[in-house]
């Protein structure tokens, strides 16, 4: 029973960690928008331009028009939660924000899931991490992590029988 609490209370503990994380105090509303605007700017050299909505997910302060101006398309999330039902659907999803020495990191997911049309649900996640500073210009992103590649996937299996 004891140790039932303890790891009850150390789940409890963790998510408090994780949504302080999401939600840095010290980052005012404005300068998130700034950022999030200059990582949208970056993001439109680095990815394939097939990730263009963005998840209203962390990010409700934001405005359609801010979003819109980087050519992406800011999506109530319980609207792309509907769309995934039907169709497969490709977005962007700000994680989490965190100020350390004057550097705002920011956690960037690109997610693909849905409904396909003969392999049922889908779900695949790359996280992404920006580190923006503020310039004489304002906040200015830039790409500091991808995901891992995984190496194997185009591998065949070593110990197939023949």
């Amino acid at each position: 029973m004891a140790k039932l609490v303890s790891i009850i209370s150390l789940l409890l503990f963790g998510s408090v960690l994780v949504a302080y994380a999401q939600q840095d105090p010290n980052i005012s509303n404005v300068d998130k928008a700034a950022i999030i605007e200059s990582v949208l700017d970056r993001e439109l050299v680095e990815q394939l331009p097939i990730f263009r909505s963005v998840s209203s997910e962390n990010i409700e302060f934001m405005g359609t028009s801010q979003v819109s101006k980087h050519g992406f398309t800011l999506v109530a999330d319980r609207q792309l939660r509907e769309w995934q039902k039907d169709d497969v659907v490709r977005y962007l999803v700000f994680k989490r924000f965190s100020l350390h020495d004057g550097v705002v990191v920011v956690a960037l997911s690109r997610v693909t899931a849905g409904t396909g049309c003969f392999s049922g649900r889908l779900y695949n996640e790359l996280s992404y991490t920006y580190e923006a500073r503020q310039t004489s210009d304002g906040w200015v992103a830039e790409l500091t992590r991808r995901p891992m590649p995984n190496l194997f996937a185009g591998r065949k299996r070593l110990n197939m029988a023949r």
